[in-house]
């Protein structure tokens, strides 16, 4: 017996990029999504926001989103001869 061309993806993958946990296709990320898309900790996301270097939104009492433009907007590309440890050359 053949296996289909193409198997559907398990239940709780994004149908679009196959993302276990919930596809960075959306405009708003919670503080662990918002980590992952950037390869960051939960903690360094929290740190971001309480230092005003990120942009939060709270949504009730307990639930915090960022914006991806947001998220995007913290990268700061890099300029020859700048340390790679964040300290000053």
């Amino acid at each position: 017996m053949a296996e289909p061309a193409n198997p559907p993806l398990p239940t709780g993958r994004c149908p679009h990029c196959g993302a276990l946990r919930r596809h960075p296709h959306r405009a708003h990320l919670g503080i662990p999504d918002a980590a992952a898309y950037l390869d960051v900790t939960p903690k360094t996301i929290r740190a971001l926001i309480a230092r005003g270097q990120l942009k939060a939104y709270r949504l009730g009492n307990r639930i915090v989103k960022v914006k991806i433009a947001d998220l995007e907007a913290v990268l700061k590309p890099l300029q020859p001869g700048d340390a790679l440890d964040g300290g000053a050359a």
